[in-house]
């Protein structure tokens, strides 16, 4: 868990942890020099619970490399991202820990939104998009709104290897995603085990949540930089999704006419691929294929 500023929602979600039916967890959390009572709440759940441990940055380091901090604490084989406004159900863990096999890097559950007062809206995340299964090297691309909420996902630790550094340019929970997605398997579980709260201080996420590109070129610019990290830790990567990952790099860092036309057609050739997450028809997709262009 990285926290920050907390306090309204954090004992509810630190009990929620607790009183999991999985009896052998390790609770991890790093603050990011909150100034509220958070720091005071978390020191008072470390000292009465032996399996909590606090590390509180010295400086304010950011969400992304504050769940690096707590990752490089972790001792357990496999590990799940909290939230610190949430609810867990209670067998949240065991429901991903006895779903979990051998060829699984990254297994995630769906998550039913709350509002900041704890009542059921009514609504899931897979309203929005699909839950896939396997692996699809293709979910690359970033139009492909490749998104596996932290919260509602177990991986192995052994993806910390590769994974860390975590990268600033990317959310903690997209960068692992997509090293368990290269690793390995995927796979998506049907119930509902987070009861995912919904308030004006999200800091990312939500309800229906789209990417915004305040800065195109700034995303730009970050994309081939995932782009370039990705293609650098797995060199052995399969022929086709790599030379697909190498074009899209090529064309993003210079976008010519002519690059922005192959970038299009590329996206069409495996526009199926691309879009599996997205609940659209053929039409849609290619109507985005062309926003994109």
């Amino acid at each position: 868990m990285a926290t920050y500023n907390g306090e309204k929602f954090i004992r509810e979600q630190l009990n929620s942890i607790l009183w999991q039916t999985y009896p052998n967890l390790e609770i991890v959390i790093a603050d990011d020099c909150s100034t509220d009572s958070t720091p005071e709440i978390l020191k008072e759940y470390a000292e009465k619970y032996p399996n909590i441990s606090v590390y509180p940055n010295v400086e304010k380091v950011g969400m992304v490399k504050n769940f690096e901090t707590a990752l490089r604490h972790c001792k357990g084989d496999f590990i799940a991202f909290a939230d610190q406004d949430d609810i867990w159900l209670p067998d949240k863990i065991k429901y991903l820990f006895d779903n979990i096999d051998d060829n699984t890097t990254m297994i995630y559950h769906d998550s039913a939104y709350i509002d900041a007062n704890g009542n059921f809206m009514n609504k899931r995340v897979s309203d929005y998009r699909k839950f896939i299964s396997g692996r699809n090297l293709f979910l690359m691309d970033d139009e492909s709104g490749l998104f596996i909420c932290g919260h509602a996902s177990l991986f192995r630790k052994a993806l910390l290897q590769k994974a860390l550094p975590l990268r600033k340019y990317i959310s903690h929970d997209g960068w692992i995603t997509r090293i368990a997605l290269l690793e390995g398997n995927l796979k998506a579980l049907p119930e509902a085990k987070v009861l995912y709260r919904q308030h004006t201080h999200n800091v990312c996420g939500g309800l229906g949540t789209k990417v915004k590109r305040f800065d195109n070129k700034q995303y730009e610019y970050d994309y081939v930089k995932v782009l370039g990290a990705l293609l650098s830790l797995f060199p052995d990567m399969e022929t086709e999704s790599r030379q697909y990952l190498e074009n899209m790099k090529l064309y993003y860092t210079n976008p010519t006419f002519t690059n922005r036309v192959k970038r299009m057609y590329l996206r069409f050739k495996y526009i199926n691929e691309i879009h599996a997450l997205r609940r659209r028809n053929f039409l849609r997709k290619a109507f985005k294929n062309l926003k994109v262009f």
